[in-house]
């Protein structure tokens, strides 16, 4: 600010055309002792330092700049002119002098010059340095005042009326503002320590090693509820490297832990939060041991919907702990488990039953010699314990939801094939159809006495699969009799009355393809589509073993760098690996069918025929 831009003068103005502007001193309170001594003064010795007006903007008259105190002070007195100094200067410059005014007094609060500290920053753009040199302030308290405005309005008048310390309010400015309005009350009923206060600020916050979040990227290395900044400024934090602002903590946390949830479906049927399952709900997954599976059927259950990871989602030292692999079908892994344990039982028993004197004489010779003592079965116990029975066959007990709907696709296009071929099933289904809109017509309790009078073979059933049975029955009948079946069922049609009862679902489609359909592998192969949502329907585990089974692992080995190739491959993300693998071109995929495929077939007619 120049010269030129304001001009100076002194006179007396009547106290009457000086008007004060809202918002315009920078002074929150005014604290009743001091204001009372201001006003004995001046009593006794008159106004000594004259008071700053301007040419009032909007008006007639003076607008006050500097030395409202002053100005109440003589008006309660009486006065009926003031001295005053009047300069020509705009609102910014008018807003600069009365902070700098206050400012340089004594008894100006701390809140007081907060607020008065910001206002400085912002006339001078942001500018920390020189706004710093303005008041004749280090760098350092401009930034402690200015981190007090994190403070509420209700901590700050609190602070303005010495109702609470510095302190205090250094403690409450690094929480949200909501919280400070509801510790408040509480710090002024019970006249809380500056100590109690603290602790209980601490046992708020949260360690931000437990973070699972880019701190960077969160902002925390410059947030006001960081800890370690708080302590840069404040003489009263709660420590380094916490954060007070739990609200803030819990959000970046739920956004982390959702990605890392995004990330373990590519590997796992089921992920579940800690929160949403309650303990023993899901088992380890482990191949030895007492609760082991063995090493086939864990590869095995690789692929199974009911694989799956929890995710710890509870705030603490274990936030964003994975606890994996677990089977989430407890009644089937008790079986794998019983059935392997068994296996292993049957081996140790073979061998014990068939250990020969000879072997003991072996064992003496050796403990004579200092040799270990190692029991050696016989040639007849090896070859027994080699008979001994094997576990069962490895079994998916159900693979992801997304894979089922893969080979469905298949099944269909298989049904499509082979009826386009086939009049005889043609007719079996067409007979179903019109039987089911008759049965359905007369209500559940006339479906059977239906296909009874029209002579079908099969015996309905309730139950949402209680059809799925039928269409293949129909398909065993000679074609004119089919025929037959199919005049009879379309007259039975018109010879009813139509229920009052709405109809119901019975036909699982699904279960009733398989059971007509020719399954296989050759009637299947040229229908097995291998494309991108196929592959994507699978976890990175269950890839790993389509990739095995089908041979495109041996395939892309035995090529040169291969091995290579293919752990790099498998070592990079799900929608990578399903990229690879279709622009490789594998032709082995031609003639391939998934093992899964043909479970699932058998799996569906069993429901079938249950």
């Amino acid at each position: 600010m120049s010269q030129d831009d304001i001009s100076a003068t002194i006179t007396r103005i009547p106290l009457n055309q000086i008007i004060v502007l809202p918002g315009h001193n920078p002074r929150r309170t005014f604290r009743k002792s001091s204001f009372e001594r201001l006003v004995d003064s001046i009593k006794e010795h008159g106004l000594i330092q004259a008071i700053t007006v301007r040419p009032n903007p909007s008006g007639p008259g003076f607008a006050l700049v500097t030395g409202e105190r002053r100005f109440r002070a003589c008006r309660q007195l009486g006065f009926d002119d003031l001295p005053c100094v009047v300069r020509d200067v705009d609102d910014q410059n008018a807003r600069l002098l009365a902070l700098l005014e206050n400012l340089c007094r004594d008894e100006l609060s701390v809140a007081d010059e907060a607020l008065s500290a910001q206002d400085i920053v912002d006339l001078y753009e942001g500018d920390h340095e020189s706004a710093a040199n303005a008041l004749g302030w280090s760098l350092k308290k401009l930034r402690h005042r200015l981190r007090l405005l994190h403070c509420s309005d209700q901590v700050m008048d609190a602070l303005g009326e010495e109702r609470i310390t510095l302190a205090h309010a250094e403690l409450l400015a690094t929480v949200p503002r909501e919280m400070q309005d509801k510790a408040l009350p509480r710090v002024l009923e019970r006249n809380m320590a500056v100590d109690e206060l603290r602790e209980q600020v601490k046992g708020f916050s949260l360690p931000l090693s437990h973070a699972t979040f880019d701190r960077s990227a969160a902002g925390c290395n410059t947030c006001p509820s960081n800890s370690s900044l708080q302590a840069e400024l404040f003489e009263t934090h709660v420590g380094d490297a916490r954060c007070t602002n739990r609200a803030c903590f819990a959000a970046h946390t739920n956004k982390a832990l959702q990605l890392k949830v995004s990330s373990l479906r590519e590997d796992y049927g089921i992920v579940a939060l800690r929160t949403e399952k309650p303990p023993g709900r899901a088992i380890p997954l482990v191949v030895q041991g007492p609760n082991g599976v063995g090493p086939e059927q864990f590869g095995a259950c690789r692929a199974c919907k009911h694989r799956g990871a929890i995710l710890d989602d509870l705030l603490g030292p274990t936030t964003g702990h994975v606890e994996a692999p677990l089977c989430f079908d407890s009644p089937c892994y008790a079986k794998k488990v019983a059935a392997y344990q068994g296996h292993l039982a049957s081996i140790d028993q073979g061998v014990s039953e068939d250990e020969s004197p000879a072997g003991d004489e072996q064992d003496s010779s050796d403990r004579a010699n200092g040799a270990a003592t190692v029991k050696r079965p016989t040639k007849a116990a090896a070859k027994k314990a080699v008979k001994a029975k094997k576990p069962q066959r490895p079994q998916i007990k159900a693979s992801p939801a997304a894979v089922v709907d893969q080979h469905a696709a298949t099944v269909r296009r298989v049904i499509a094939a082979q009826l386009a071929s086939d009049p005889r099933r043609q007719l079996a289904l067409a007979v179903y159809a019109l039987a089911r809109v008759v049965a359905d017509e007369t209500g559940r309790d006339g479906a059977e006495a239906v296909f009874k009078q029209l002579k079908l073979p099969g015996k309905p059933r309730t139950g949402s699969q209680g059809h799925s049975h039928l269409p293949a029955a129909l398909a065993q009948m000679s074609q004119p009799d089919l025929e037959a079946a199919l005049q009879r069922t379309a007259i039975a049609l018109f010879d009813r009355k139509p229920s009052e009862t709405g109809a119901n679902r019975r036909l699982d489609r699904r279960a009733a393809a398989a059971l007509l359909i020719d399954d296989s592998p050759s009637a299947l192969s040229s229908h097995v589509l291998i494309d991108k949502a196929f592959l994507e329907a699978h976890t990175k585990a269950g890839l790993e073993d389509f990739l095995e089974q089908s041979k495109f692992a041996d395939w892309m080995r035995g090529q040169e760098g291969g091995e290579k190739r293919y752990n790099a491959m498998l070592a990079g993300r799900k929608d990578d690996i399903v990229k690879a693998v279709l622009d490789a071109k594998y032709p082995g995929f031609d003639s391939f069918v998934p093992s899964s495929l043909t479970m699932q077939i058998a799996n569906w007619r069993k429901q079938a025929l249950r």
